[in-house]
């Protein structure tokens, strides 16, 4: 079993939000990150550089609406991280994915940290079936067929038009992988963040926990949980998108400010990926390639009772 992780200044756990940008957009949900900073917590807000050129997957505002652009900046000057979801809300070839990677640090100052892959994006970073090894890659592919699902993504693929792994490696730290019910992510995976040599185009994966869409999202911060998140003094890292959740939903307050409440470290995901691969090691599982295919094959299972991307 790892070791338990010291939070900073004597707090027992830590809390943080990981935002896909899908459906957002300023009116929507700057109502909820205004909840989110009121009561002190800094999160994670991924965005698209790029309008989409064609037909988009989900939705949602970019950083070419001058408007959301505006905001975007304001909450990243207060604290918050900005992440990236893909270029844009569609396919992207190489030379876009480029370009959006310039335009997102010309406009906010820096590269992204961290990245987020967009389902739908084909461009996607070892993505579908390469997010795992065999022979969980084998029972997620025969998942994804069944399910209709994408199966195929080329970001990795150095022969693709596609490919931009060498902009991954180079330009984030970052990237999510596994989603889990637990409300403890470190508990949950207990080997993230990990660097893993058969991807090199990925610096350092994460775990997540579920709480897309406001009734999962309630039901994973119900107080029960949040107590026992303190007691073992873990972290929780959600998995969501603000912009499903209505905007005036009186229980996202209540929820926020119940756990602004509570002694918790309350800092953007890298922030707090940081503090865990200080506090706990930067993992190579090229050296743990039994314990990551236990918990590839563990995640397999729950995708199959419930899923959570």
């Amino acid at each position: 079993m790892p070791s338990r992780i010291e939070w900073p200044d004597g707090k027992q756990f830590a809390f943080t939000i990981t935002d896909d940008t899908d459906q957002s957009t300023l009116l929507k949900t700057k109502p909820l990150y205004d909840v989110l900073r009121n009561h002190g917590l800094r999160t994670t807000k991924t965005v698209w550089p790029l309008r989409a050129a064609g037909k988009c997957i989900t939705g949602g505002e970019t950083l070419e609406d001058s408007g959301y652009l505006e905001w975007v900046r304001d909450l990243q000057k207060s604290g918050f991280e900005i992440a990236l979801h893909g270029v844009a809300d569609e396919t992207s070839s190489r030379e876009r994915v480029s370009a959006g990677l310039d335009r997102y640090r010309e406009l906010l100052g820096n590269d992204p940290r961290m990245h987020i892959n967009h389902v739908g994006q084909k461009e996607g970073m070892y993505w579908g079936p390469a997010r795992l090894h065999a022979p969980a890659s084998w029972c997620y592919d025969a998942y994804l067929r069944y399910r209709g699902g994408i199966r195929e993504y080329e970001g990795h693929v150095e022969t693709s038009p596609l490919f931009w792994g060498d902009l991954c490696l180079s330009r984030t730290r970052y990237t999510r992988n596994l989603v889990w019910h637990d409300i403890n992510t470190t508990k949950a995976d207990p080997l993230f963040p990990y660097h893993d040599p058969s991807r090199p185009y990925v610096n350092y994966w994460f775990s997540a926990t579920y709480g897309s869409g406001i009734r999962n999202f309630l039901r994973l911060v119900e107080q029960q949980n949040l107590d026992r998140l303190a007691r073992e003094g873990g972290a929780c890292i959600v998995y969501t998108h603000l912009g499903t959740f209505p905007t005036a939903a009186p229980e996202f307050s209540q929820a926020i400010a119940r756990i602004a409440r509570m002694n918790g470290w309350f800092v953007p995901a890298s922030t707090l990926l940081d503090h865990i691969g200080r506090s706990r090691g930067w993992t190579n599982v090229g050296k743990r390639r039994r314990e990551l295919l236990a918990l590839e094959l563990k995640w397999m299972l729950q995708q199959v009772k419930s899923p959570t991307g």
